[in-house]
This record gives structure tokens, sequence and C-alpha cells, in this order.
């Protein structure tokens, strides 16, 4: 049973995706040809070629959108690694604390 149920949702996606390509053909391939011309493409590029989205923007991304276009993307880099760093030592702090607490529990138990 779910197997069968499985197939018809996949069939029924399918379906809507074959549609949506064909409905939307013509913005397809000049998003092709862009990539084949550049490799990569920017969100700026997107909304050139085929408009702007038909719903709403996630939060997250509509806030990294307009913090890129008011900075540079050096200045986005070093934030990213500034933010890694950070991830990283609060990583290893929480590790130390964890071993400090596991060895003043062995420490208890003997």
């Amino acid at each position: 049973m779910i197997d069968e149920e499985v197939k018809l949702l996949i069939d029924k996606m399918y379906q809507r995706v074959h549609t949506l390509l064909k409905e939307n053909f013509d913005m397809v391939t000049s998003v092709g040809n862009l990539l084949l011309e550049k490799e990569t493409i920017s969100h700026d590029d997107v909304i050139e070629l085929v408009g702007a989205r038909p719903f709403a923007m996630d939060a997250n991304y509509a806030e990294y959108i307009s913090q890129k276009e008011s900075t540079s993307d050096d200045t986005l880099v070093a934030e990213s690694i500034a933010m890694a760093l950070d991830d990283v030592e609060s990583e290893a702090a929480a590790e130390k604390v964890e071993t400090v607490a596991l060895d003043a529990d062995a420490e208890v138990e003997k």
C-alpha cells in the first residue's frame, strides 16, 4: 500500500514538473543559455531573466540579499569566516567543559 501511494505521489510530481517545464520553456532556455555563457549566475541575473518571484521570499534569504547589496563580497566572506571560527571555538569550549565534567564525575566515583 505504501509503495502504491509513493508511486502515485511521484507520478503526480513528475507530471507537475513536466507541465511547469513545458509552460516555462523560454525561461528555462534563457537561464540555461546564460549559465553556458557565464557558468555562474546571481540572484539579480535570474530576476532579470524570469522576473520577480510570484511568492514571498524567505526572510533569511531576503536579509542575506539585502546585506549582499549593501556590502562588498570581501566583507561577506570575512563575516562568514568569523562566524565559522566562532562556531569552532564554541564547539571546542563545549567539548572542554564536557571533558572537565566527565573527569570530575570520575574523581567523585573514586
